[in-house]
């Protein structure tokens, strides 16, 4: 009787470190994932800035590029993406007082 109920502890024992262990592989493999989807994030975010930055040079004959600074990955998505639209909406108004003033 008292070997089998040392089977049971060794057994629940067992259960309990294996479980532990994938639910830390399993964990570590999100966490990881996570990190990787706001590094494509944060890229993709980049890339859209300077696609924005060429159509605006394009669009005004400057060679100047564009000063749109975002400084670190501190920032997240919603934030970078309501400054843009803030440096956008101020482009437009800048080129609308532009045109008026040319015409």
């Amino acid at each position: 009787m008292n070997d089998t109920f040392l089977q049971i502890l060794n057994f629940g024992k067992a259960i309990g470190e294996v479980l532990g262990e994938k639910a830390q592989v399993a964990l570590t493999e999100t966490m990881s994932e996570l990190e990787k989807i706001k590094a494509e994030q944060s890229q993709n975010v980049r890339q859209l800035i300077n696609e924005v930055e060429e159509k605006v040079n394009q669009k005004s004959g400057s060679s100047q590029p564009s000063q749109i600074v975002i400084s670190g990955p501190e920032k997240d998505t919603q934030t970078i993406l309501d400054e843009l639209r803030a440096e956008i909406a101020s482009l437009r108004s800048e080129l609308k007082n532009y045109r008026q003033i040319s015409q």
